[in-house]
């Protein structure tokens, strides 16, 4: 879309094999969306296992992208977490040679 973005994350929290946090720090150059706070959980049940993915957000400053983010920063946060769930539920079946369910 000819945007340019720049932004760093770091990594808040990390234990191995449940869970990680990562948020942006500084000032970061989006269109859609602000700062960020993503996380991702893993837990297993009945035999399964459970990943469950998730984030927060600010909207921008520029009442322009402000606006933007308000009408589409919802939207483009539940794209974003579904294809980071399919992208992890292929990567799953890759490494075990079977299929995981949806």
């Amino acid at each position: 879309m000819g945007f340019r973005i720049d932004f760093k994350e770091m990594v808040t929290t990390w234990i191995a094999n449940k869970e990680k946090r990562w948020k942006t720090v500084g000032e970061p150059r989006l269109v859609i969306i602000s700062n960020y706070e993503m996380w991702l959980t893993v837990e297993p049940i009945a035999g399964q296992t459970r990943l469950m993915f998730g984030i927060s957000y600010d909207l921008p400053k520029p009442l322009l992208w402000r606006l933007l983010g308000w009408l589409l920063a919802d939207w483009y946060c539940k794209w974003c977490l579904g294809h980071m769930t399919r992208d992890a539920k292929i990567a799953l079946e890759q490494s075990s040679g079977s299929t995981v369910p949806s």
